[in-house]
């Protein structure tokens, strides 16, 4: 904070001795674009850029999952079944109950992935669901990153 207000007070003392013919002011400006060079060397060691964890990644995308089955449960009536999995935002299901109002794609682009990279589940009869990963370690149970990550619509 001692550079901050350095730089601050050499930018006013400069900016009002300006039409002084004086060298100091050379040295002034300086001294200041160095505080200032200074400052930004330092604030971008304070404030690391923001990045997602996998497990917030996982949440974001399963979330975005739950709206999009709700979209299609609102076109369709019922959700995409276990048979007809989450592809059924992407393209039309060809699988029985066929929806004949499907409106799609609910999905832009590829399906989220979890923030491993890995599938995320889906099974559902139609008028529930439940949309989980497995975690890092892809398998069942576990606990921190390794935990699963469930969503349910009862």
């Amino acid at each position: 904070m001692i550079w901050l207000s350095a730089s601050i007070l050499l930018g006013l003392m400069t900016y009002l001795d300006w039409n002084n013919p004086n060298p100091q002011i050379i040295i002034r400006c300086l001294v200041c674009l160095i505080a200032m060079g200074v400052l930004l060397f330092h604030f971008v060691f304070w404030f690391p850029p923001l990045e997602q964890t996998p497990v917030e990644t996982t949440k974001t995308n399963i979330r975005s999952l739950e709206q999009a089955l709700d979209l299609y449960r609102l076109n369709n009536h019922s959700y995409p079944t276990t048979e007809q999995g989450l592809g059924a935002l992407r393209t039309q299901p060809t699988i029985e109950p066929v929806p004949d109002t499907w409106k799609g794609p609910y999905v832009r682009g590829a399906l989220p992935m979890d923030g491993w990279g890995n599938a995320i589940q889906y099974a559902s009869d139609g008028i529930d669901y439940e949309i989980w990963s497995f975690g890092e370690d892809g398998e069942i149970g576990g606990e921190g990153d390794d935990a699963d990550i469930y969503a349910s619509k009862p």
